[in-house]
């Protein structure tokens, strides 16, 4: 009897021992966080884009007619005046002519009537090329374009022509402004309006040659940008030149399209997405969709998850509209836990961005 009694009371022991020891085990483990108050701030939306610069006036000069060039009287990179004399064309009308007042003559050849043309500039710039040389033929026409024989550019006003895709574009508007960075002048930033926005994608031509091949490519749009007066005026200065930039040179356009005064913003990072959650029990739902939450500090450390509307967006925070209050802490870091393994009513441990990346530092040596 004493001994079935001694078997019992050990057999209490080693449960209570080992039900105690279960309990320490599975005591959750605090997940390290950083965190970052919701604060009040202006947000400006950008869109980036890269391209070209290039005089915003252009134009073309054709022989309207088929001859020789004579004489040019100007040269690459000299400047012009509207009406200037550029080049002399021989043109040369050989045509038969018709003899309507005898209805039988049929017609008759005459001489050929040697003619010189004086071509003139149609605006006041700087010859930017020349495609054809003294004694060389040109083609002409009237129903159809003839040879092109020179370009003058206005480098007055330049423009940067930058690509933006499919995703972007519908947030672009006419007198955007844009803040410009170049490379032939990396410690300027110069100051833009948007004045033209294309309404055909620039693989419009493409599209119709190989439909196959565009089907795998993003849509893209081009968008003129005009620099400022005081931008040219300025950097004219400090470059001590009078055209500062060269047909073709590259360019990066931040594009501002929205601002917000005194929006309640997070760091971009804070931002995560769930499947949609019952508001009252945070229970997942049955409907296949995803919100937007953060997760926000509760006490000391535990966090809650929450479900958010963001707004616009810079390159670092993002406004959120309505699920938060001003001073309220969200946690920013780490990535994956944000991510993947933070929950609702999770315990955490409070750290600094430096404490957090140096314990994940050593983790990995």
């Amino acid at each position: 009897m004493f001994k079935n009694k001694k078997f019992w009371i050990v057999i209490f022991i080693a449960l209570s021992l080992s039900f105690t020891l279960f309990k320490i085990f599975k005591k959750e483990t605090a997940i390290s966080v950083a965190v970052q108050e919701v604060i009040q701030q202006n947000i400006v939306e950008t869109v980036y884009a890269s391209g070209k610069i290039y005089p915003s006036v252009e134009r073309k000069v054709y022989a309207e007619s088929a001859g020789t060039i004579i004489k040019i009287l100007v040269n690459e990179g000299q400047n012009v005046q509207k009406g200037q004399i550029l080049f002399t064309l021989k043109t040369v009308n050989s045509n038969p002519i018709f003899d309507l007042p005898l209805p039988n003559a049929g017609m008759s050849e005459s001489k050929p009537k040697v003619q010189y043309q004086n071509v003139y500039a149609p605006i006041t710039g700087t010859i930017s090329n020349i495609n054809f040389h003294e004694g060389e033929s040109v083609a002409g026409g009237t129903q159809m374009m003839g040879a092109e024989i020179l370009k003058i550019v206005d480098a007055s006003e330049m423009k940067v022509v930058v690509s933006i895709n499919e995703n972007e574009i519908q947030k672009v508007n006419l007198n955007d402004k844009v803040s410009i960075k170049t490379e032939a002048y990396p410690n300027q930033i110069l100051s833009g309006t948007v004045f033209k926005i294309s309404q055909t994608n620039e693989n419009n031509s493409l599209m119709q040659s190989n439909m196959n091949v565009m089907a795998d490519q993003t849509t893209n749009y081009y968008v003129s940008i005009l620099i400022t007066d005081s931008s040219m005026n300025k950097l004219k200065i400090e470059s001590n030149r009078e055209q500062p930039f060269r047909a073709g040179m590259s360019a990066t356009a931040h594009i501002q399209t929205k601002e917000h005064q005194a929006a309640l913003t997070v760091p971009f990072a804070s931002l995560t997405t769930r499947e949609k959650i019952d508001s009252a029990s945070l229970n997942i739902s049955q409907i296949d969709d995803v919100k937007e939450c953060v997760f926000v500090l509760e006490g000391e450390n535990k966090v809650k998850l929450r479900e958010v509307k963001s707004g616009i967006s810079d390159n670092q925070n993002i406004e959120i509209i309505n699920g938060l209050n001003k001073g309220e802490k969200v946690v920013v870091a780490p990535f994956a836990a944000i991510n993947k393994t933070l929950q609702d009513d999770m315990k955490v441990k409070v750290v600094s961005k430096s404490v957090l990346y140096a314990d994940k530092e050593n983790e990995t040596e």
